[in-house]
């Protein structure tokens, strides 16, 4: 049934008007978290840029720092990130612009320890060995979670290792905690027992494009967006599709993808514009990285909010 309905739709798609082979392309990355891989499944998106004359790739990546470098060196053209890798990238002068964004309440990113660990509260954390990407929402995670503490990202052993890579270090024992997000975290703990020891603070994920890319196909961009925040209604009203589609789309077992999507909240799978109150928060997330040295610039974010002309 699943099959069927995905294959209507890029059949739809593919017969839409001004479709050829010399088509422009919008180039999307995309991870294995978010609506991303849902939307690919879906086909709409390709449906809604066909008359356009715009065909659409899409590119996985492990994270969302490898993710942003791909598209600042214009290997693709839109992508999912959380809400540090736009930080980090526009500390390396990156020309990006966000372009929309999905609250996040926070309950899809966490530190894991192993069931059996002595560590009970963040404060245990002090003096241990912790796996995350560096410049990812985990790398958030973590130092807003220590903050918490009152400890610092100083105070404990990094372990900078992408999401497989630290998978398997704390399954071996090589670290003592992880900070990730979800489906990498309900994977950990369904098949190895994990326990999460916090909740990540509420943030926002970001769609993020090429600044001259967006500036040159602002029609495209927004199209895109709203392709992106219908997937996310039906989504959110038929979590066994969103389920189904993503497990094709990213190989996730059916069971974690379930854990998963049931403790997002209904209003965090809207991919919505960029407002200033999502600014000013992720203007703090910026400042708390820089007060910690992680960072060596203070970032402007307003700076980078693309902010579409009126009707697109």
């Amino acid at each position: 049934m699943f099959r069927f309905i995905r294959t209507a739709i890029i059949a739809i798609a593919m017969m839409a008007p001004g479709a050829s082979a010399a088509d422009r392309t919008l180039h999307i990355g995309l991870q294995k978290t978010g609506l991303f891989p849902f939307a690919r499944q879906l086909g709409t998106i390709e449906q809604r840029l066909a008359p356009l004359g715009v065909s659409v790739t899409w590119s996985e990546f492990p994270s969302g720092p490898p993710l942003l470098e791909a598209l600042n060196a214009g290997s693709i053209d839109l992508g999912y990130v959380g809400d540090a890798p736009p930080i980090f990238a526009l500390a390396g002068k990156s020309r990006i612009v966000l372009v929309a964004y999905t609250p996040q309440k926070g309950t899809t990113g966490t530190i894991l320890v192993p069931r059996d660990s002595p560590i009970a509260s963040l404060a245990d954390l002090k003096g241990k060995k912790v796996a995350y990407v560096r410049g990812s929402s985990a790398h958030n995670v973590l130092l807003a979670s220590l903050a918490s503490a009152g400890l610092r990202i100083s105070d404990v052993e990094s372990a900078l290792l992408s999401p497989a890579d630290a998978a398997a270090a704390f399954v071996s024992g090589k670290v003592d905690a992880w900070s990730i997000w979800d489906p990498f975290a309900a994977v950990a703990e369904l098949r190895d027992g994990a326990r999460r020891l916090t909740d990540a603070p509420p943030s926002a994920s970001f769609v993020v494009a090429r600044a001259d890319y967006a500036a040159a196909h602002p029609d495209v961009v927004a199209a895109a967006d709203d392709e992106f925040n219908k997937a996310g209604a039906y989504a959110r009203d038929h979590r066994p599709d969103y389920v189904h589609f993503t497990h094709e789309a990213t190989g996730v077992t059916e069971d974690a993808l379930s854990l998963a999507i049931n403790r997002v909240d209904a209003g965090d799978f809207a991919v919505l514009p960029i407002t200033d109150a999502v600014i000013a928060k992720e203007q703090a997330v910026a400042d708390s990285f820089t007060d910690a040295g992680l960072i060596p610039v203070r970032i402007d974010i307003a700076a980078a909010a693309w902010r579409p002309a009126p009707g697109l």
